[in-house]
């Protein structure tokens, strides 16, 4: 085997150790998203729970101040749309805080590595 087939041995484990480290990358900045995003939907629905419940409790509490049954569900709907209105109006601060840090998810290794040099 003479140089060149030296060279050409080690130019295969260089591109195939690049290769398999590029696939790492990948499955990690990949995991790291899917576990962002289940955390999301954990969190969604432990806050979908909140709502209900604090929306039957605000109703309860309307009851019991002397208000009607249904009129203190149609108070409590108000409410909860005064929020859904203003989380509308803020929809792009709040898209632009999660892009935000999804991009620094998938940009960490390269943040790293540009500090290391």
């Amino acid at each position: 085997m003479g140089i060149f087939g030296q060279l050409k041995d080690k130019i295969t484990r260089y591109i195939d150790i690049n290769v398999k480290l590029v696939k790492i990358n990948l499955i990690e900045k990949t995991s790291n998203i899917a576990a962002y995003f289940i955390f999301a939907m954990i969190l969604l629905f432990i806050v979908f729970c909140i709502l209900l419940f604090l929306g039957f409790g605000l109703s309860e509490l309307f009851v019991d101040l002397g208000l009607s049954r249904s009129l203190s569900f149609f108070i409590t709907l108000g409410i909860f749309l005064l929020l859904f209105i203003i989380a509308l109006a803020l929809r792009r601060k709040i898209t632009r805080f999660f892009a935000g840090k999804i991009v620094r998810v998938i940009t960490e290794n390269e943040e790293e590595q540009q500090d290391e040099d």
